[in-house]
């Protein structure tokens, strides 16, 4: 029987806070307007962007790799030479 009670306190709690958020609201977005600025203006973007780039570009050179090797050309040269030894191989074993 208690959680109801506490459900009803906690919703009006809730409800308290909006009300305080909502009566503040132009002065909290005009400090989250000033922060945001501070933030952008000693941003260092163009060393996030190099990061970034080159990460992404990794990334996608190593799945490009990958699937060259794995179903593209690559597998195919790789087959070759595998059936090349194999027959080798089974050539040298009947001698």
């Amino acid at each position: 029987m208690t959680n109801p009670i506490l459900r009803f306190e906690l919703e009006g709690l809730r409800y308290q806070v909006l009300h305080v958020l909502g009566a503040h609201q132009e002065e909290i977005q005009q400090q989250a307007d000033a922060q945001l600025k501070k933030v952008i203006e000693g941003f260092d973007f163009e060393s996030v962007i190099q990061a970034e780039a080159t990460r992404v570009l990794e990334q996608v050179v190593k799945e490009s790799v990958k699937h060259h090797f794995s179903y593209g050309e690559g597998r195919k040269i790789i087959h070759d030479a595998v059936a090349k030894a194999l027959t080798k191989e089974a050539a040298d074993d009947a001698r």
